[in-house]
């Protein structure tokens, strides 16, 4: 019964490394890319393609 546990303990560390990974990675990338279409909006409609305006 006690590997139980530890098989817990190796998934939820497992599933959790993983995500950091992820979030380290993401959440720069996606930092950069609103830097690019707030400062410069002709490059970022080029890399992200035409944004629909958004209607009132």
């Amino acid at each position: 019964m006690e590997y139980l546990g530890v098989l817990l303990f190796f998934i939820i560390f497992t599933m959790a490394f993983w995500l950091l990974i992820f979030l380290a990675l993401f959440i720069p990338y996606w930092a950069t890319l609103q830097i690019i279409d707030t400062f410069n909006p002709e490059l970022g409609e080029r890399l992200f393609g035409n944004k629909e305006e958004a209607q009132v």
